[in-house]
């Protein structure tokens, strides 16, 4: 049986370009509600310019029916600050109004940005949003103006060429049910920080159940999620190998 911890010393030691995205996420849509993950490790900046891993902190935000996430630099994180003081105003809010408050709320953000960072920032800046009572997911550009795409039933966040980005592609489907998405999306992210720990860490899950509207966005407890890897791994194998038997 290949074991998941022979092999991460060796990824582990990847050398990889400086200014690297230090995160992973998601955002899935389900036949029952919606699911943001996120990984918690955060960037800090050398005096050269360099990053390093900082302290776990948590990127997720959310607040009734909203729920975002981060990655980039300080800029992202400035936005999505920005939007914890002010989503109380977008309760309700259409497709439509939601767009134009991204679009209203970059400059203040900008100039909020340029008073308390050095000018300092990753090489992208983008918050993932979700509405769940309408599944509408948004990929905001805290830099660039009329820079907001919308994007169909999922979303990738942070380290997007990651390795375990194959798992969101092929085997997300917007057919599952959140409970099944729940370790799907688990199970990425721990794979993600198995291929590259130095900028992928740590778990953090919220969900949204269109039985419960009124409760909104809700955090899971992810420390069971986190050693799912050999167990998800470990059945996977012997699928493969009951599926071998019928040839």
């Amino acid at each position: 049986m290949l074991c998941t911890e022979a092999f991460l010393p060796l990824v582990a030691d990847r050398r990889k370009p400086a200014k690297r995205t230090m995160t992973y996420q998601v955002i899935f849509c389900g036949t029952d509600g919606v699911l943001i993950a996120s990984d918690k490790l955060e960037a800090i900046y050398r005096d050269d310019g360099t990053l390093a891993p900082g302290n776990p902190t948590n990127k997720i935000r959310i607040s009734a029916e909203f729920a975002w996430t981060y990655s980039g630099g300080d800029l992202a994180k400035v936005y999505a600050e920005h939007l914890s003081r002010n989503i109380g105003g977008l309760a309700g809010a259409t497709e439509e109004e939601l767009l134009e408050s991204f679009e209203r709320f970059r400059q203040p953000v900008l100039e909020k940005w340029r008073e308390t960072t050095e000018g300092r920032s990753g090489p992208a800046n983008k918050i993932l949003f979700v509405q769940g009572s309408t599944q509408n997911i948004f990929r905001i550009d805290a830099l660039t103006f009329g820079s907001t795409d919308k994007l169909p039933k999922r979303g990738i966040g942070g380290q997007i060429s990651n390795t375990a980005s194959f798992l969101v592609h092929r085997i997300y489907s917007p057919s599952m049910s959140v409970k099944a998405l729940v370790p799907l999306a688990a199970y990425a992210i721990r794979t993600a920080s198995l291929f590259d720990s130095s900028a992928v860490a740590g778990l953090d899950i919220a969900v949204y159940r269109n039985s419960e509207p009124e409760a909104g966005f809700r955090f899971l407890d992810a420390e069971p999620y986190m050693n799912c890897v050999e167990t998800i791994e470990d059945e996977m194998r012997e699928l493969f190998a009951r599926l071998a038997d019928r040839f």
